[in-house]
């Protein structure tokens, strides 16, 4: 049984099996009260219980179980298999997993996203299966009952019903957009198009994307930044953007004219408050075009968006001012965040320059020189002795345990600030679209941050038609280049990816999703390059003038594998971090 004592303190009772005397209780007692946090412990060897005090801000009730095992006895739990419908991400796995593990007697909580199951290890003393069912629903997804139940039926008007709305806003999206895009090309034009378009499209819109406004919203409320949160970003800033460039408040001389840098597309970012941004000047970095490489690739041109000239030297410092400037926002104290070492060194100038406190989670793969970057900004470094994902992992349960904190990363408020690189590449060559945008896959971010950036000056009308997005790996960790090649729909985790290009050393990337989604819609593609290709990438830019660290070179490797699809063509590749970074061969 739990009940509240006051402010933090919680009581609650554990069943113990193992127990045979009066010292073997004594010794569960003892072990329970050396717990910081617990202030009252006491063991019935009759009813085989344990009653106990503690203090819910500085330890878990799995902490409790914990030392109750490593005494030498076992909590007894009920596990029950909860059927869930409505997923379709890994996101979804995990905002349904925080949910449940957020109910006080939840020992563990493991969805499958296959099965569309949960198996969750509870104290039925403390919670219920109704109150999961409350957790799964508040959440945002559709509890359909325990495994063993007959609830085919229930499944069954469950799918049926989802089906028929995906039908009907399906007919919806194309019996509007449909006359709307032939509207666009006809040669016929009034005063008034712009606004009957608007007042057409505008029920239409809200119609259609109602479900990823409002999973959106259910996932921001249980603190989670799932692909629902980033899609709604994305399509609610084009909207409201679209709807900007209607009444000429975004597409005016000066914006058209203007020198290109990160905050001079700040309208198509979801920032509140234009007097608390956080920036360092970052962005209007120069697209170099060298005839050497030109050469080498046998394009029409070749340009490198040379993305070592941001304030801590990489692509990162973009995410990183709106990050920071969500942060202010938001109230926060302090920045957390897991890291191969760039968005570490940016996160931690940039928390410095606003005057914030910063935590850095890194695996065991970064080299000293981006350790000794972050180390120079004040931030307080993890070295995890793992993979990225196990690092991730950490600074997120980090964060859900201090509320002072604000989680950074490969999150949509990044994939946002990082879409000033693609409006810089349109506005550098004069509001043209270059045919081909090569770009390395670490997380995602990047490409998706791109790929959205053309998407909004699409739909505003700034320019005609979307480049070719190819996404480029490396041959130790791929993940999204398997899914492309085996048309999977799902990411399969790399464990202990080993690569020379560290900074994209991502073996289960949060944005690999949107990567795919990049490469299918703009009739791209994905590659992956040996370190060998990159570091003869690298060499042979920096024989040129442009000095890149080995993950910079990725998308340059990637060029020199594709030559026959760049044949007369415009082609951006991102060099996306400076070669001091890493001098890993040099």
């Amino acid at each position: 049984m739990l009940s509240h004592i006051k402010d933090n303190k919680k009581q609650t009772e554990l069943k113990i099996s193992g127990m045979s005397c009066a010292i073997c209780a004594t010794t569960i007692e003892k072990s329970i009260l050396s717990l910081e946090g617990v202030s009252y412990a006491q063991v019935n060897l009759g009813t085989e219980t344990a009653t106990i005090e503690y203090d819910s801000t500085k330890l878990k009730l799995t902490d409790i179980e914990k030392s109750v095992t490593d005494a030498g006895y076992e909590v007894i739990n009920e596990g029950v298999n909860l059927k869930i419908g409505g997923m379709t991400c890994a996101m979804c796995v995990k905002t349904i997993e925080n949910a449940l593990v957020r109910l006080d007697g939840i020992v563990s909580a493991n969805v499958n996203l296959g099965t569309q199951k949960a198996y969750v290890t509870y104290n039925p003393g403390i919670t219920t299966v109704p109150e999961m069912k409350k957790a799964i629903e508040d959440a945002g997804y559709e509890y359909l009952g325990m495994e063993g139940e007959d609830t085919e039926d229930l499944e069954e008007i469950a799918r049926e019903k989802d089906l028929r709305k995906k039908r009907n806003r399906f007919i919806v999206g194309f019996a509007v957009g449909i006359p709307l895009m032939i509207l666009m090309h006809l040669p016929v034009d009034f005063p008034s198009m712009a606004y009957f378009m608007m007042v057409v499209s505008t029920p239409a819109f809200v119609y259609v994307s109602y479900p990823i406004f409002s999973a959106a919203y259910r996932a921001l409320k249980n603190r989670n930044l799932n692909m629902d949160v980033m899609y709604s970003m994305g399509i609610g800033v084009a909207f409201i953007s679209s709807i900007m460039g209607t009444f000429e408040f975004v597409l005016t001389d000066s914006f058209i004219r203007g020198t290109p840098s990160h905050w001079k597309y700040w309208s198509f970012m979801p920032v509140h408050d234009l007097s608390k941004i956080i920036t360092m000047h970052e962005g209007g970095t120069p697209l170099l075009e060298n005839n050497s490489l030109t050469r080498d690739i046998g394009c029409k041109r070749l340009l490198i968006k040379y993305e070592a000239m941001n304030p801590t030297g990489s692509f990162k410092d973009r995410g990183s001012s709106l990050e920071i400037t969500k942060a202010i926002e938001y109230g926060k104290k302090k920045v957390v965040l897991a890291s191969t070492g760039n968005m570490g060194a940016s996160i931690a100038a940039y928390a410095a320059f606003a005057g914030l406190d910063c935590l850095v989670f890194v695996p065991n793969i970064v080299g000293q020189a981006k350790i000794k970057q972050i180390r120079a900004y004040g931030a307080e470094i993890r070295i995890v002795d793992d993979d990225y994902s196990e690092t991730m992992k950490q600074a997120e349960e980090y964060v859900i345990t201090h509320s002072d904190s604000f989680l950074t990363g490969d999150y949509p408020w990044r994939g946002e600030g990082t879409k000033s690189a693609g409006f810089e590449i349109a506005d550098q060559l004069y509001w043209n679209v270059p045919d081909i945008v090569i770009s390395p896959i670490g997380n995602g971010t990047l490409i998706w941050g791109i790929f959205e950036a053309f998407i909004d000056m699409h739909t505003v009308g700034i320019i005609d038609c979307i480049p070719v997005i190819v996404g480029v790996q490396v041959d130790g960790c791929r993940p999204v280049v398997d899914a492309w090649e085996s048309k999977e729909k799902v990411i399969i985790p790399v464990n202990d990816p080993q690569t020379i290009a560290t900074a994209i050393a991502c073996g289960d990337p949060i944005d690999g999703l949107g990567a795919l989604k990049a490469l299918k819609e703009t009739n791209g593609m994905a590659v992956s390059v040996s370190d060998e290709e990159v570091l003869e990438a690298r060499d042979f830019m920096g024989k040129h003038g442009i000095f890149v660290e080995p993950s910079g070179a990725v998308a340059y490797a990637g060029a020199r594998r594709i030559t026959e699809r760049l044949d007369k063509k415009i082609v951006v590749c991102m060099g996306t971090g400076h070669g001091l970074k890493d001098m890993c061969g040099i």
